[in-house]
């Protein structure tokens, strides 16, 4: 592969155009270019705007110049090849230096750091290596992709544009290299109670059996890093008609919040939100900017309303509530009779202001990333168990944790 940081090197930064040769040839036989021009049957205009490399030598032209001046045309051919390459070279180094500027905002050392690009050797370089990564010509038309035109408007004036933009491109790119099953709302459907007892695992083959399963109803889902300034939870999008993308950061660093935020990025499927849209979770409201759209507002809620009822059964859950026991005994009797992690109780509890966070921590998983192979490698997840005295396999066959009391 061409090394793109030396494409400019040994070059001259002008091109010459093949009319001077031509016109360097009619002055040492002492013809006129109005001569030349009746020659070859052709306009003064337009034996001018050769000359002056306005228009091309085709290969009639270089026939006809063969005849007049003696020189093939495989010459004049070749001259004008070269011309128009160097011309199109100069017009590259040109929008490539414009680019610079643009490139210098886009959080590089992180999205390298994460392994998601290669360390550049200079400007020009991460240039090549940003446009190779967003998939694009040009840097400047990373803003007429769909996805970024309608996202922009959600962002607040405390989030960074271009690491959002980059981390959805992370998701995007990571998520068309998963081969899913056309999408299937009925297998999603169908799906959602084998998902649901998946939260049960908490070893290193959750993200695969997470990414498998949604795969197999459409859904391709992706873990990708969270970059600063960005605040993302989570993103959904169309990115064909029949394959939704679901991208998770994992910030919080939580088993409970990854399970909230995936069934809340399906919600956004199951209820029909537009498929042109994408539909960001960010961290906390004041991340978020709702543009006083109420469809926005509605939308983000019925994702949420889904998450609840689909995570743990409603009149299940107050009827739990009713008994005001929360011992570690009984939430994790409950999470067992709803087939989920115990965590994702707690979390719940202390959304809902019936037991503190703090009280709640004790009992929560974390989770994060880690890096497996080359720095070019895969991810997966690590579960780092919080407060487990030992793992006990439970009547349904999976294994959930037991607490001290």
């Amino acid at each position: 592969m061409v090394n793109k940081q030396k494409v400019y090197e040994g070059k001259t930064d002008y091109a010459v155009a093949p009319g001077e040769t031509i016109k360097e040839n009619l002055e040492a036989i002492g013809m006129t270019q109005s001569d030349l021009s009746i020659r070859l049957g052709m306009s003064a205009k337009t034996i001018n705007e050769i000359i002056a490399g306005k228009a091309p030598i085709t290969v009639k032209t270089a026939a006809g110049l063969e005849s007049v001046l003696g020189i093939p045309s495989a010459f004049w051919l070749r001259m004008e090849a070269l011309y128009r390459a160097d011309l199109a070279r100069l017009e590259e180094k040109k929008r490539v230096e414009e680019e610079f500027v643009r490139a210098k905002k886009f959080p590089y050392k992180e999205m390298n750091r994460n392994g998601w690009i290669k360390a550049a050797s200079d400007a020009t370089e991460r240039v090549f290596l940003l446009r190779s990564f967003f998939k694009v010509s040009d840097l400047r038309h990373i803003d007429n992709l769909g996805y970024v035109v309608n996202f922009r408007r959600q962002l607040m004036y405390s989030a960074s544009y271009p690491a959002i933009l980059a981390w959805l491109q992370r998701s995007e790119n990571l998520a068309r290299a998963i081969v899913t099953k056309p999408y299937s709302k009925k297998k999603l459907l169908s799906s959602l109670g084998e998902l649901r007892r998946l939260t049960l695992t908490t070893d290193d083959t959750l993200r695969e059996k997470i990414k498998e399963l949604c795969a197999s109803f459409g859904v391709a889902v992706t873990f990708v890093e969270p970059l600063p300034k960005t605040s993302l939870c989570g993103a959904t999008r169309w990115i064909s008609p029949d394959k939704a993308l679901i991208g998770l950061s994992l910030r919080g660093k939580r088993l409970d919040m990854m399970w909230f935020n995936l069934f809340h990025e399906i919600g956004h499927i199951v209820c029909g939100h537009k498929k042109k849209e994408v539909f960001l979770s960010f961290n906390s409201e004041k991340d978020l900017l709702e543009c006083g759209a109420d469809r926005e507002e509605k939308n983000e809620k019925e994702a949420d309303a889904f998450a609840q009822n689909t995570l743990i059964e409603p009149q299940a859950y107050q009827a739990f509530l009713q008994r005001n026991n929360f011992s570690n005994a009984s939430v994790v009797d409950f999470a067992r009779e709803m087939e989920i992690h115990p965590s994702i109780v707690y979390g719940r509890l202390a959304k809902d202001g019936k037991i503190s966070w703090k009280a709640a921590e004790l009992h929560r998983i974390k989770i994060n990333f880690e890096s497996m192979g080359s720095s070019f490698g895969s991810i997966s997840l690590k579960i780092v168990p919080a407060s487990l005295c030992f793992l006990k396999v439970c009547s349904i066959g999976e294994t959930v944790p037991c607490y001290k009391t």
